[in-house]
């Protein structure tokens, strides 16, 4: 509970440090940002590195059994195993390299935490205008705890943010190839193709509607795309199969307000903020199917979560300072609580490391 409560706590304990040390804002310079984006991003690979193997729903048995059985399979029988193994073969084929240039099993946590720490702190520092408070969002709202547990799609998720870089940068091969790239570690990285397109959308009412339509039509047709999803993750989720109907409501709250907010105060308008906004928009639709289509869709909706910080973070720089203090600080001690409550029912608790056990 210690060491949860101190990385849940971390991110305002950092930036307490930086007020005291340098008498200003740690997000005014690029120095300060990129310490402190540096140092979280430290605490976060400390975390996904060294966890135990114990600590979570128990897919880290899985993944270690699959190291240590790929560490021993020589080049000439690794297909004929890989065959036999029912996940996304780039996985399995980085996992085999990797086995053999690390023997020690949790390496394999080690070097995700290591791409992790990477891809997070990377997309914290061009993208999140208020350090502190998109890392406390990570933290504290679910992301986090799913990236403890689901390494495949973390590791997918994580190459989609280096992706995001990419089609803000309007470079669409790149962007594709990487997420072609996601998708060999876990195939439900093909939802993320489509975060190259919203650039043309835009904050305008009717841009909102025809979007809102769209997802309309993704609804009526959800039956299909479900198909083509268990195509290509080789699974077979149906619709109104394990349905997450208690709990959820904080989140999508948390959503709603974020989104309209950003929405409803008037921000600079330019493409790279338009992603967010229907990224954010994106994965809230998305996380509204796991009530009433599959349960499944929760963790999909990840792909698109870190929007929120983004936006909630340009909303509060449109007030005056005292009231953005009050709104920002109101933000955090949420978040927090929210943290603090999900200790008595989390898969993540106790947070233990691999030399407690």
């Amino acid at each position: 509970m210690l060491s949860y409560s101190l990385f849940m706590l971390s991110p305002v304990l950092v930036e307490l440090v930086f007020i005291l040390f340098n008498k200003r804002s740690l997000n005014r310079e690029p120095f300060d940002r990129k310490l402190y984006v540096s140092i979280m991003g430290f605490f976060v690979f400390f975390m996904l590195g060294f966890k135990s193997v114990f600590v979570g729903s128990g897919d880290a048995f899985f993944y270690l059994d699959t190291w240590d059985l790929l560490k021993n399979i020589p080049l000439p029988r690794l297909f004929n195993v890989m065959n036999n193994i029912d996940i996304e073969q780039g996985y399995l084929i980085s996992v085999w390299v990797l086995s053999h240039i690390f023997r020690w099993r949790q390496f394999h946590f080690i070097l995700y935490g290591v791409l992790v720490a990477v891809a997070l702190a990377r997309f914290m520092y061009f993208n999140v205008r208020d350090l502190c408070l998109g890392f406390v969002m990570f933290s504290s709202l679910g992301m986090f705890a799913f990236l403890v547990q689901g390494l495949r799609q973390g590791i997918a998720i994580c190459i989609c943010l280096f992706a995001l870089e990419r089609a803000k940068k309007q470079k669409p091969i790149s962007f594709f190839l990487l997420v072609a790239f996601a998708m060999t570690f876990h195939a439900s990285a093909f939802v993320f193709f489509a975060v190259y397109f919203f650039r043309r959308f835009n904050k305008k009412p009717l841009n909102i509607l025809a979007f809102v339509v769209l997802y309309g039509m993704v609804l009526y047709f959800v039956n299909w795309f479900l198909e083509v999803g268990n195509f290509l993750i080789n699974d077979h989720y149906g619709n109104g199969q394990g349905l997450e109907t208690s709990g959820g409501y904080i989140t999508l709250l948390i959503y709603i307000i974020v989104i309209a907010s950003f929405i409803l105060i008037k921000t600079e308008d330019d493409e790279s903020t338009n992603i967010l906004l229907y990224m954010a928009l994106t994965g809230m639709n998305i996380f509204l199917l796991r009530f009433f289509v599959n349960g499944i869709f929760q963790r999909v909706a990840h792909y698109f979560s870190l929007a929120l910080p983004v936006l909630l973070s340009l909303s509060l720089d449109r007030f005056t300072y005292k009231q953005k203090v009050i709104l920002r600080y109101s933000a955090i001690i949420l978040c927090l609580g929210i943290a603090f409550y999900k200790t008595g029912y989390s898969k993540i608790i106790p947070y233990t490391f691999y030399w407690q056990v």
